[in-house]
This record gives C-alpha cells, sequence and structure tokens, in this order.
C-alpha cells in the first residue's frame, strides 16, 4: 500500500503526516488479506522520516510493523535544516561540506516556512523563498511578526552551528511542529528494529541524518547500510557508473546482505 500525501507535493510540513501514516498502516493491518505477524512498512526520502516519526507515538499502529525500513530519511528535522541552509554537515569524522540539491534547498526551506501562524507572514516568506531559490540573505524585514523573523533568521544563516542555535531558539509554535515530524524525538521509545538505506553522495538528506540515528539505541535494533549504488531513490548515480567490477561486487554484496536479513526479519 503507498498513501499519498498531498501537503508532501505541495512542499509542506504537515503535523498531521505521521498521524495520517500510522492510519494507513492500520488500515492495512485491518485487511483480511494481511498477515499481521509478517507485515512491515518502507518510508522513503522525507517520508522515511514521517514513517519513523509515527511508529514511537504510544499507541502507534506501526508500533506492531515487524520492521521499519527508510532509504534516505531525515532523523531530526533541526539538524537537517541546518545542513540545507549551511551547506554542511556533521558526519562522525567532523564537518565536511554538503551541496543539496536545487530542489531540496528550496523545498525544505518553503516547507519550514509554510508551519508559520500568521497567513500575511507565511505568504511573504514562501513568495520570497520561491524567488530566491530558497535562499533568504540579510535581516528579516521589521514588518515580519516575531515568529516569522526568527525564521527569517535561522534560514539566512550560512553557518551550521548558528542555524542550528537559530532553530533551536524559534518560537515554540514552529519548535513544535518540527519535534512532532522528527523521528529522534521519541526514537528512544522506538521498539521495531529500523533498517535504514542511505546514499552516501545523497543530496537530497545528507548521510549524517542516518548516521546520527545510528549512534543513538533504542529499544530495537538499527542497521545502517550506507551505499553508493544508488543515488538518493535512483540506481546508481553517475559517479558509481566509473566504478570497476570490484565496486560493484561489494556494493551488491552489502545490498543484498541488508535485503536478506530485512526479509528474515519480516518471516
Amino acid at each position: 500500500m503507498l498513501p499519498e500525501y498531498e501537503f508532501l507535493k505541495a512542499a509542506r510540513l504537515d503535523r498531521s503526516g505521521p498521524s495520517r501514516v500510522d492510519a494507513a498502516f492500520a488500515a492495512l493491518l485491518a485487511r483480511p488479506d494481511v498477515d499481521p505477524e509478517r507485515v512491515g512498512a518502507f518510508g522513503f526520502s522525507v517520508g522515511g522520516g514521517m514513517l519513523l516519526s509515527a511508529a514511537a507515538v504510544p499507541g502507534a499502529a506501526l508500533g506492531r510493523a515487524r520492521y521499519l525500513g527508510a532509504l534516505g530519511a531525515y532523523f531530526d528535522i533541526r539538524t537537517y535544516l541546518a545542513s540545507v541552509v549551511s551547506g554542511t554537515q556533521l558526519r562522525p569524522a567532523g564537518a565536511e561540506k554538503w551541496t543539496p540539491d536545487p530542489e531540496a534547498r528550496l523545498k525544505l526551506p518553503v516547507g519550514a516556512a509554510e508551519a508559520l501562524g500568521l497567513p500575511a507572514d507565511r505568504d511573504r516568506v514562501v513568495d520570497l523563498l520561491r524567488a530566491g531559490g530558497g535562499v533568504l540573505t540579510g535581516d528579516p524585514p521589521s514588518d515580519l511578526g516575531p515568529e516569522a523573523r526568527a525564521l527569517w533568521s535561522a534560514l539566512a544563516a550560512t553557518e551550521y552551528d548558528t542555524a542550528l542555535a537559530r532553530f533551536d531558539a524559534l518560537p515554540a509554535s514552529l519548535r513544535d511542529t518540527f519535534a512532532m515530524l522528527s523521528p529522534s524525538t521519541r526514537w528512544s521509545d522506538l521498539r521495531v528494529p529500523v533498517y535504514w538505506l542511505h546514499d552516501e553522495g545523497d543530496r537530497f538528506e545528507p548521510v549524517s541524518e542516518a548516521e546520527r540515528a545510528k549512534a543513538i539505541p533504542h529499544g530495537g535494533a538499527t542497521r545502517l547500510q550506507l551505499t553508493r549504488l544508488l543515488s538518493h531513490a535512483a540506481a546508481l548515480g553517475p559517479e558509481a557508473q566509473q566504478e570497476g567490477p570490484g565496486f560493484l561486487i561489494r556494493e551488491l554484496a552489502g545490498l543484498l546482505g541488508f535485503a536478506f536479513d530485512l526479509l528474515k526479519r519480516a518471516g
């Protein structure tokens, strides 16, 4: 079953996203042709973050899944946004440059601005973001409300640490929306095994999001499979195509091991 999210197509970060995906999974469990002991869920890109956000909510239907899978998902909206606006990701070896795809550079800041409460401020900031490819510069206009000015300052930051600090200092209304949509918020309460597949060169969600999730324990195991054989959700990016047979053998072996482990978990 593949739920459809109109709000994602419109680049909106909708607080109802996790509850919608959980309702879809509950409907799947209720079908007479489904064995509830052998069913799992797999989320792609931003939808993967929504899926993982939903699974740890108390009483969630997704808490009954045999496994949860993700391909190129995010772990925390704050760190994801900080990477997008600063062009930097924090990996285990330290900070490194990261160039987001133009679509991600536009849509994630627009999605954040769509969460603003005042319609006039929301429309104005969204229009300016769309006109600038997701980029805001300079100080926020003084005639914006305090919520919009705070978000403007965060989205205009060019350094990762500065951006993250400003996202952490946003008004509670925005912080609550980002927390509700972030798997990191309830990650420690998650009891379902997670299988996370992430392209090391992913330009839509930085691989650092997956690495942060793997580094933080939760009630179920996490298997993270990094690969260069995928380009976000598409097969074999252009750089990987230049590699020799040894690279392909290693990559395929890792992906097959990942797939067999997941299938075994699913019964």
